[in-house]
């Protein structure tokens, strides 16, 4: 079963006849558009209905009936002269709630089907619609009300577009067409899509050339068997005489949603279209800690902490960023922290932000105390003398020293610092003259300057 629609109507989405790309689900400033419908109102006029949710932004709304045909005759002129087309339009405030519109048309002649678009779009750019709608007047529709029908183009002989109520007319069709070709289209099969994710999946496909080139390769896709834009093949199927597997990569998908997709490919006696495959992404979810985040490592100054995310729950996983808290102040980013001496007697804790494209969360770790290191203290140094060169190693015990980070002989540094244990370190002297004082610094500050910690460097003899 078949109606015949007259040269001029070229698609359903005439973006997507066009070759351009339209994406495949709307952008953040799209309406939304839900529940059309259309219903006989009066002897010669009917109601097409549907509700609008503008996203809190002014929204206008077009709605067309374009067109009317009984089965076996073209569709009426005003399908291919917008012009003449009945047009009504609305518009919708910034700030409104989901709101039901109703548009009248009248004139309507019982015994057609009557065919019409609803648009709906922002001034920041974001649109909607253009799905072709039907309804019989006075006659059943042959899709069912208001379900919308399917257009597809068939062939290029008589540069002729057909609308079929079912895939076996359409084949028919199409059989019957590819008799009169001097050289036959394209064979084409869509196949099962493959690592279908949360926002990509790759669409296969196979195209054989049948020996002639194939001058284009392109997957139509979207969210109803209209399609709403393309994807090219990521290679060129050729001229050979043996099928091709072909595939493209989609992306920026939602997740939870219904993708409908078919291989198209083209060469010089036409247009060959599969047949529609469709695949669901997985569910998301935002992210939720299911188990708070943990510090690790010794709580000292000078020592590296490092945070650990703790579990969540949510799909896709997450990613995670870290901020360290000194008494709720961030003191530090990323996943490790070097405990500083000014965190001494206050509490640090880890805050991690769980992230994935259904929205973020936080969760913050128990603190932990960061204990003041005692002031070094030198009881002991050995030896105490040597030479103007340097190179002598001293031996330092007393308390707090284990924590040095310098040893100090005079204004000079002293060289390779070796922590024995937390009350002995050893360090080899710098060079210097005279009688310098040695002191060690740790976390907990620089220890006193006493007569236990004099060195004493000697002149070469000579």
């Amino acid at each position: 079963m078949m109606l015949v629609v007259a040269l001029g109507f070229i698609s359903v989405s005439p973006q997507a006849a066009s070759g351009a790309t339209v994406p495949a689900t709307p952008s953040g400033a799209a309406p939304v558009i839900t529940n059309v419908a259309a219903r006989e109102t009066g002897p010669a006029e009917a109601t097409v209905e549907a509700e609008i949710d503008p996203r809190g932004r002014r929204t206008l709304y077009e709605v067309q009936l374009f067109g009317r045909a009984r089965e076996g005759e073209p569709v009426g002129e005003c399908a291919y002269v917008p012009e003449c087309a009945p047009l009504q339009t609305g518009e919708i405030a910034a700030g409104s709630p989901t709101t039901a519109i109703s548009v009248v048309f009248g004139g309507l002649e019982a015994g057609y089907i009557y065919f019409y678009r609803l648009y709906a779009y922002t001034r920041e750019g974001g649109e909607v619609g253009g799905e072709v709608h039907s309804f019989g007047f006075g006659v059943p529709d042959p899709y069912g009300r208001n379900e919308a029908p399917r257009f597809e183009y068939v062939g290029h002989l008589g540069l002729a577009l057909l609308w079929y109520l079912d895939e076996s007319s359409r084949e028919a069709a199409e059989a019957a067409e590819e008799e009169k070709l001097e050289h036959p289209r394209p064979a084409v099969v869509t196949q099962a899509p493959s690592g279908v994710g949360f926002s990509e999946a790759t669409l296969n496909a196979s195209v054989d050339p049948r020996g002639t080139a194939v001058t284009g390769c392109f997957f139509e896709i979207g969210l109803t068997e209209n399609y709403e834009t393309t994807l090219p093949c990521a290679s060129d199927p050729g001229a050979g005489e043996a099928p091709v597997p072909v595939l493209a990569e989609a992306g920026t998908l939602r997740p939870a949603t219904t993708y409908h997709y078919r291989i198209v490919a083209t060469d010089q006696s036409g247009t060959k279209r599969g047949k529609d495959e469709s695949f669901q992404t997985p569910v998301a979810g935002k992210p939720e800690d299911a188990e708070l985040p943990e510090i690790s490592g010794v709580p000292g100054a000078g020592r590296t902490l490092e945070c650990l995310p703790g579990r969540w729950n949510g799909e896709p996983a997450p990613e995670f960023a870290f901020q360290w808290l000194r008494e709720g102040t961030v003191a530090g980013s990323g996943m490790s922290y070097v405990v500083r001496p000014a965190d001494q007697g206050h509490s640090l804790a880890c805050e991690v932000t769980a992230t994935n494209f259904e929205g973020e969360a936080s969760a913050t770790s128990n603190p932990v105390l960061i204990a003041t290191s005692p002031k070094p203290a030198i009881k002991r140094m050995s030896p105490r003398t040597g030479s103007e060169a340097g190179g002598r190693i001293v031996t330092l015990r007393g308390t707090g020293v284990g924590e040095a980070s310098t040893v100090s002989f005079g204004t000079a540094q002293g060289l390779h610092l070796k922590v024995v244990s937390s009350s002995v370190i050893t360090v080899e002297a710098p060079p210097g003259t005279g009688v310098v004082d040695v002191t060690v610094t740790t976390p907990g500050g620089t220890s006193a300057v006493t007569k236990k910690d004099t060195f004493r460097y000697k002149k070469p003899r000579r």
